[in-house]
């Protein structure tokens, strides 16, 4: 593997697509041929491309997702982001109310994910970095909680005739 890229998005990007970040669809939309680029946390991946884990999908592995999706497209990042802003900084994370907004995130965001980029089991995940996560209870790089997430899915998977991949994208480092 070559790293394409010192930024984590589109180094996550070509290690999922095998693409240089240069040619996702997205960003040449943005950036069209012969005129000024620039490559950060603007390389989402789309349903349409073709991935590893659709790839081993199709070969009869069982795929799993954790920790941090920073390759959501732009629309998406946006109203997931506009979700968390609405959320005061200072908002206990065990209020109902912000309980609930922060299950409904959750739900929405790794459904979005299981449904056409290959992946079996999403779980634990983080769509940003963590850092402007409302309430700021909640805005650290828990990775006991990742790394929980994975060992569901290996003891889910443990005993299967089938093989599996894990996908495990931990914050930090990165």
């Amino acid at each position: 593997y070559y790293c394409a890229s010192a930024i984590c998005t589109p180094a996550r990007y070509t290690i999922l697509t095998g693409r240089y970040p240069e040619r996702n669809p997205h960003f040449c939309e943005m950036y069209p041929p012969d005129t000024q680029a620039n490559i950060f946390f603007n390389i989402g991946m789309t349903r349409d491309e073709t991935n590893l884990p659709k790839a081993l999908k199709k070969d009869g592995y069982t795929t799993g997702m954790v920790g941090k999706w920073h390759n959501y497209p732009q629309e998406v990042k946006i109203r997931l982001k506009d979700m968390y802003s609405a959320i005061p900084e200072d908002a206990d994370p065990n209020g109902p109310g912000i309980k609930k907004i922060l299950q409904e995130w959750y739900r929405k965001a790794n459904t979005y994910l299981k449904k056409g980029f290959g992946w079996d089991y999403v779980e634990r995940t983080y769509y940003d970095n963590p850092e402007p996560f409302h309430p700021k209870a909640i805005a650290c790089h828990n990775l006991e909680w990742i790394i929980e997430g994975a060992l569901d899915f290996l003891d889910q998977n443990k005993t299967a005739d089938e093989p599996f991949f894990l996908y495990v994208a931990v914050t930090v480092p990165h």
